[in-house]
């Protein structure tokens, strides 16, 4: 069996009323609520919570791709991955998931992965989500135009 740390990378500082004045934390979220010295300290805490992890043991350390919602602040977890390969010695990094429909082209993420893997002394563990909700390849679509 083998045990890895898992992390979302979660915005934890919506506001008290949030759900009186906001609909969801998914996607449409407003980007208002964003403030980016509390956005510095919260990467690099959840940095060293996933550092903490590999230096405590855990057999991977894990980081997924999320956009423009409340629960996950991660949209490139190859650069998430990126400073982990060198602050951790032993743990897999364990990117699991990179959303191809949003990268254009999609062979940047073998790229990036065959960089991260070397970077990382052959420790990354590659994943990707069969699937990428309509909304978001949407928005996508309308930033690359």
């Amino acid at each position: 069996m083998k045990l890895c740390w898992f992390h979302l990378m979660p915005w934890t500082e919506l506001p008290a009323d949030f759900r009186q004045k906001h609909a969801s934390v998914w996607v449409e979220i407003d980007s208002r609520l964003f403030d980016a010295e509390r956005g510095h300290r919260l990467y690099n805490e959840f940095l060293d919570e996933l550092e903490d992890a590999a230096a405590a043991g855990f057999d991977g350390i894990c980081v997924n791709e999320h956009h423009s919602n409340g629960y996950g602040m991660m949209p490139s977890p190859d650069l998430m991955a990126a400073a982990l390969a060198r602050r951790t010695r032993d743990a897999a990094l364990i990117v699991m998931g990179n959303s191809l429909a949003l990268y254009n082209p999609p062979v940047r993420v073998a790229e990036e992965f065959a960089m991260l893997d070397c970077l990382s002394g052959g420790r990354l563990v590659a994943g990707f989500p069969v699937g990428t909700p309509d909304v978001v390849a949407e928005r996508a679509g309308e930033f690359l135009r």
